[in-house]
């Protein structure tokens, strides 16, 4: 039987993590211990390690997906095993979207032709950057790394994050650069 990877709650807040980067691909061999992906949280980001030893059989959510905590994001075959067909998942797991409606979200459909079709790109909302005092600007720590070593200021990142925080994945969106007032 595989071993199911979990994401773990990786703090007595975290509801969700964000998939940053699998370290091992399908196939690779694993040990009790060893890291198999890094996941963010509103706080951090954190390194996963397998429960147990075998081959990683399956990846089931893709990097730069977040996800619930508790989701199976991928499979661990025991030694000298294979996933069988019915082990498999029926149906791609659809993206977190913590910005929709909980109906939207629960009825969605995740068939594979539905996900291979290209996303529409969502109209900008008002923008409005939560800061605390003297300028300070809610983001994660790995945000503010890539922020620090591209140049960027989090204050003109839209950020979606808990709160308004800005999220590693905010700085990859084309839209994520807040449109500076030229009056």
């Amino acid at each position: 039987m595989s071993l199911e990877i979990q994401l773990p709650q990786l703090g007595l807040t975290m509801t969700e993590g964000l998939i940053m980067e699998w370290r091992k691909k399908e196939g690779d061999a694993v040990k009790r211990g060893e890291i198999l992906f890094n996941v963010e949280n509103d706080k951090a980001t954190i390194d996963v390690a397998a429960q147990g030893d075998g081959t990683l059989s399956k990846i089931l959510v893709k990097e730069m997906i977040t996800v619930p905590v508790g989701t199976v994001v991928g499979l661990i075959a025991q030694t000298g095993e294979f996933v069988a067909a019915e082990e498999k998942p029926k149906e791609e797991p659809v993206p977190f979207d913590p910005h929709a409606p909980a109906e939207e979200v629960a009825s969605a459909p995740a068939t594979p032709a539905a996900s291979a079709a290209p996303v529409p790109e969502q109209p900008m909302r008002a923008y409005s950057q939560p800061k605390l005092q003297d300028g300070f600007v809610l983001a994660s720590p790995l945000a503010r790394q890539i922020a620090e070593s591209q140049g960027l200021d989090l204050a003109k990142v839209r950020g979606t994050g808990p709160k308004g925080a800005v999220l590693a994945r905010d700085l990859a969106s084309p839209t994520a650069l807040a449109n500076p007032s030229t009056q």
